[in-house]
């Protein structure tokens, strides 16, 4: 599935009103919720075709296969609008360099560094997103099948809470972790398993 023209209204609407704020959002800012969710709504690659969650990523390239680059907090990077921005946060900087940055699986930002009032960050890029996990700081990918649903199922605020891992490779498919359970896409299926 594509995204609709509400969804693209909604990250255009939300990047301008960030951009206005600036990098860092109030923790206590209800707001940042939501633009939580308005901008890791599913994004499509250049083809038009929704990033699935497969042994590839959406543009063809294995997530593990991408080369690593330098992203620092001084790192000037241009969004898909054309807007200069810089990672504010160290870890989800290095993470995106990691994951090859503007190159990598991700693509380019969207918009800047979120804070959101439980503690953690994220950032959405082309084809996904990367969420700090308050509780221990770590940086996961959230994109794909999987990242569609954890959105669905609304985000960090839903009853999953934060990722705790990347997708990994399972027989059949993949699967990723969170606070309180686990999705999993196995034979083109999604389920969604609580915790404990």
């Amino acid at each position: 599935m594509n995204v609709d023209s509400r969804k693209v209204a909604a990250v255009v609407v939300a990047v301008g009103a960030i951009g206005l704020l600036g990098t860092a959002c109030s923790s206590d800012d209800d707001s940042a919720s939501n633009t939580s969710a308005a901008m890791s709504s599913p994004m499509s690659n250049a083809s038009g075709a929704t990033a699935s969650s497969d042994a590839m990523e959406p543009n063809g390239m294995d997530s593990g296969a991408s080369k690593p680059t330098t992203i620092t907090t001084d790192t000037e990077l241009t969004t898909v609008g054309g807007q200069q921005i810089t990672i504010g946060d160290e870890a989800i900087a290095k993470s995106y360099g990691e994951r090859g940055g503007p190159d990598g699986y991700l693509g380019k930002p969207l918009g800047p560094v979120v804070k959101l009032k439980s503690g953690g960050s994220f950032i959405t890029f082309e084809h996904g997103s990367l969420y700090q996990n308050p509780a221990t700081g770590a940086v996961y990918a959230v994109h794909g099948e999987i990242g569609d649903e954890w959105g669905r199922l609304n985000h960090e605020n839903g009853r999953l809470g934060y990722p705790t891992s990347d997708e990994t490779k399972i027989e059949g498919g993949l699967e990723q972790t969170y606070d309180n359970g686990t999705i999993k896409f196995v034979g083109g299926k999604v389920t969604v398993t609580p915790a404990g």
